[in-house]
């Protein structure tokens, strides 16, 4: 009788146990590898992509952009635009603060729960905004900010900062006045280095804001709770957040991991649960049905011509190559590849509209035997010699497409040409474009941030991302005029001007579009990738109402 009621008892706790379980949501955590330690946290000055992915999780700034590309509240909880496109109001969230760690007490003090207000403030923007233009700081993209009032100047320290177009008017308004009207303006804004900075914090770290946990401040869905030496880190829901929405997610523990093969299979094996997988090694990866597949047009393939090259230094050798290049002979009805519309990415914007749709497609030289003999001839004459030898370098699913091409090239040369194919894997090939080693390579170029003049601006004479070593006063004029003076269509019409330049000069000539993947497991669902899978939003939002 005792074994039967004691039998009884533990059947009526373990039910008790599954109803209380079946009461309480699930915990949700993200398990994803980073290339790279991101060394520095400091948002105005974010520059590998693995502290841009920390920054754009633990920080927020007056808006965000969502997973369909729209932008939406950030700390601003609603914001006007004047008529005229050159005067922003945003009105910051009273409930917006900044997340406290008990190692802030080493930075500001043993009585900083007291002292230091929490609150997130129109002059917390307004500081991060001027940081990130600054000339000190050195912001990568601080150019992107120029159509506000004075920024350029402010930028080359002409101006001082109350000659800045950042009016702050009270704790929770804030005004941006532009030069020249800015669609994109809002969308830059989502940006990290437009990310807000408390002054008072900032200047108590010494210069050393972002570089240990200590000196980090957040604001956003996360925080950094634990940042070790191997470049592991832990980002924690920060409870205080009322933004957007309501946050299910409970963790996001980052793992430096830049062997994307040994990370896949990690993946298949539950380690983790989201990653981003290039192109040749998708087949790696077990998808079944609970693994969600994203997607992202970001890649375009194409040639890129090494403009210091001792032969294709010569334009009209290029302009000979381009015009015997019969774009036909690169693709085949069973490639599963989409001809590319122009240089710039798909994923790239113009505002809320994306600039390949504003921008039209980018025409590429007519295929005339006659015209390339004729650039053939005038090229040889400069180099002072009867015949040249090219090599081109490419992946080994693009051979048979490039020995198709090259037949074209030696029809119409014939013997005053020899052109080799060498295939190299990924990564080998990604390096040899880096260095410089090579002529002509059949790579991809990628948009890291959605933004057309960003990624234009890799092609100008002193970028340290031109790998076609493309020298060009005519093409870093047309970039200057868009960074400083153009507006609305006018500065369309001059991005497309630029990108027809470089497919004209012969720098670099589109002709596929593809596809960036990313996984995550179904738990995960509600995660997104910014363009290209460079940056994730690992907030899995709840089903709370927008601000």
């Amino acid at each position: 009788m005792l074994k039967r009621l004691i039998s009884v008892i533990l059947i009526l706790c373990m039910m008790c146990s599954l109803f209380c379980a079946c009461g309480e949501e699930e915990e949700i955590n993200a398990i994803f590898p980073i290339n790279a330690d991101p060394e520095c946290l400091d948002p105005q000055i974010a520059e590998n992509d693995s502290a841009k992915l920390i920054v754009y999780n633990c920080m927020e700034g007056l808006v965000r952009v969502d997973a369909d590309g729209a932008v939406k509240p950030g700390v601003a909880e609603s914001w006007s635009v004047s008529s005229d496109g050159l005067t922003y109001t945003f009105k910051i969230r009273d409930d917006s603060c900044w997340q406290m760690l008990k190692t802030h007490k080493n930075v500001l003090g043993e009585d900083y729960e007291s002292a230091f207000s929490t609150k997130v403030t129109a002059a917390d923007c307004a500081f991060g905004i001027e940081r990130a233009l600054r000339p000190e700081t050195k912001a990568e993209n601080a150019y992107l900010l120029f159509p506000i009032k004075n920024a350029q100047k402010f930028n080359a320290g002409e101006v001082k900062r109350n000659n800045l177009g950042i009016e702050v008017v009270n704790d929770s308004t804030l005004i941006i006045h532009l030069e020249r009207a800015c669609p994109d303006l809002l969308r830059i804004l989502a940006e990290p280095m437009c990310m807000p900075c408390d002054e008072e914090f900032f200047n108590a770290t010494g210069a050393k804001y972002g570089l240990e946990l200590k000196y980090t401040l957040c604001n956003g869905p996360y925080y950094v709770g634990r940042w070790v030496d191997d470049g592991s880190l832990t980002l924690y829901r920060n409870e205080q957040y009322s933004g957007y929405k309501p946050i299910k997610t409970n963790a996001v523990y980052l793992y430096v991991n830049s062997d994307e093969k040994q990370y896949i299979s990690k993946f298949n094996q539950g380690d983790y649960n989201a990653m981003k997988v290039s192109p040749e090694n998708i087949s790696l990866v077990n998808a079944n049905d609970d693994i969600i597949t994203l997607s992202s047009s970001n890649d375009v393939y194409g040639f890129v011509f090494n403009c210091e090259d001792s032969v294709l230094s010569d334009i009209n050798i290029r302009k000979a190559l381009l015009a015997a290049t019969d774009i036909s002979a690169m693709y085949h009805e069973d490639s599963g590849l989409t001809p590319a519309k122009g240089i710039v990415p798909d994923t790239c914007k113009w505002g809320e509209d994306n600039y390949r749709d504003v921008a039209g497609k980018v025409s590429l030289p007519e295929y005339s035997p006659q015209k390339a003999s004729e650039f053939f001839k005038d090229g040889l004459e400069a180099l002072e010699t009867t015949n040249i030898n090219i090599s081109i370098i490419c992946e080994k699913e693009f051979r048979t497409a490039v020995i198709r091409l090259i037949q074209k090239w030696e029809k119409a040369f014939g013997l005053a040409i020899t052109v080799s194919v060498d295939t190299l894997e990924t990564d080998e090939l990604n390096s040899s474009v880096k260095k410089g080693e090579y002529q002509i390579a059949l790579t991809k170029l990628s948009a890291k941030d959605g933004n057309t003049l960003s990624f234009l601006n890799t092609f100008t004479s002193d970028n340290a991302m031109n790998f076609a070593k493309y020298q060009s006063e005519d093409y870093d004029g047309i970039i200057n005029s868009c960074k400083t003076k153009f507006a609305g269509n006018d500065l369309v019409k001059k991005y497309r001007s630029a990108e027809q330049m470089l497919v004209n000069e012969g720098v670099f000539y589109p002709v596929y579009s593809a596809e960036n993947h990313a996984y995550v497991t179904e738990d995960l669902e509600g995660v997104f990738g910014l363009p290209g899978f460079t940056c994730f939003d690992f907030a899995v939002w709840g089903d709370g109402n927008e601000n």
